[in-house]
């Protein structure tokens, strides 16, 4: 899966509903014009890295639902971690609600891999 597929999968979907939006049309312009073109490395992603909140603990205790995941750029599993929507009014922290990007770029980075924060920010 690259960049420009997504978007392309994700402009015919929108258009198939006939139904057009003006919000939907700025969206898909600003990822043609920034899509980052193919990704040097292509791993397994996992396509829907996140965390869920419980009401027991605040703690992550497992990463499951793998129905989402493909080979492409690893970057988009970094980037849709750091998505608003995933902080859960954690708005401080912009990993998941409990983290900074700093920290997690790093820690990644101690695996031997790069971190791109262009591609990162694209797929967040």
């Amino acid at each position: 899966m690259t960049a420009t597929k997504e978007i392309a999968d994700l402009d015919r979907e929108y258009r198939s509903f006939g139904w057009p939006r003006p919000v939907f049309e700025l969206a898909l312009r600003w990822l043609r014009e920034r899509d980052p073109g193919p990704s040097q490395e292509v791993t397994l992603v996992h396509g829907d890295f996140r965390t869920a909140t419980s009401s027991s603990s605040r703690r992550v205790r497992a990463v499951l639902d793998w129905e989402l995941a493909h080979f492409g750029d690893p970057m988009e599993d970094l980037g849709w971690i750091c998505v608003n929507s995933w902080r859960f009014g954690e708005i401080d922290k912009p990993v998941g609600g409990f983290g900074s990007p700093r920290d997690l770029f790093a820690g990644y980075e101690e695996t031997g891999r790069k971190v791109d924060p262009d591609r990162v920010m694209f797929w967040k």
